[in-house]
């Protein structure tokens, strides 16, 4: 009798593990960066280009600004890379003409836009800035945000990297910090299957 109950036990469990499918870790391993979520991802031209967002704020002030989105792109080709994401050569070296990769917030209430000659580098990161500058609205002075691109001149197995970000001047470390985290992994993706399952 107590054997019957086992095997009563048994059957189910043996019964239900066979029609539940296995998910193994190392398909999702790379859906996050530094605390956002693959979004999207797509190719185009020989880039791809994956989008990472933070989760939506709940807060019913929260405006366009609030949402963080950062961009990598890898390429085989540094030239294409470089092209789909603003930069481009000059007599000096490469300049940013305009962020490409990033979008800034609310683009119809922008004034202006001035891509900085001035580069940085960190790590194999050269980091471009570009400032952008807000109208007036009203009796208030418009404010401004900057738009980093980075891109990585040497490749790391086989690819080319570059990643850009919108953010208000407070957060530019933010940005710097989460370029270090990067690496060839962090441009994977393979028709969703990066992302959690439902």
């Amino acid at each position: 009798m107590r054997n019957l109950f086992v095997s009563s036990l048994c059957f189910p469990l043996a019964f239900s593990v066979t029609f539940h499918p296995i998910v193994t870790w190392g398909a999702y391993v790379n859906s996050s960066l530094d605390n956002l979520t693959m979004a999207s991802c797509a190719t185009e031209g020989g880039v791809r280009v994956l989008r990472y967002e933070e989760g939506i704020s709940r807060s019913p002030y929260a405006s366009e600004f609030d949402k963080r989105e950062f961009f990598v792109a890898e390429s085989n080709n540094v030239d294409v890379l470089a092209n789909r994401v603003g930069i481009r050569k000059t007599r000096h070296g490469l300049a940013l003409r305009t962020t490409l990769l990033a979008s800034a917030p609310e683009p119809s209430q922008i004034a202006s836009r001035d891509a900085l000659r001035k580069t940085t580098a960190s790590n194999n990161w050269t980091i471009f800035a570009e400032h952008v500058q807000y109208a007036a609205q009203g009796s208030v002075m418009g404010f401004t945000i900057e738009c980093g691109t980075a891109i990585q001149l040497h490749p790391s197995k086989g690819k080319f990297l570059a990643a850009s970000e919108c953010f208000s001047l407070e957060n530019k470390k933010r940005f710097l910090a989460t370029l270090t985290k990067i690496d060839s992994k962090a441009s994977e993706c393979d028709d969703g299957r990066n992302r959690m399952p439902d």
